[in-house]
């Protein structure tokens, strides 16, 4: 997905070379693929 459908729910965390480190800050994912989710980078 684009940035723009997620600019509010994303945390810069760090620049790199050739591109940006985003954490998604929102929460509401708590599973994926039947395994729980602590956090998203």
């Amino acid at each position: 997905m684009q940035y723009e459908n997620w600019e509010f729910d994303l945390e810069l965390i760090d620049t790199k070379r050739s591109y940006e480190i985003y954490k998604y800050i929102k929460g509401d994912i708590t599973e994926i693929n039947n395994k729980q989710v602590t956090f998203i980078f």
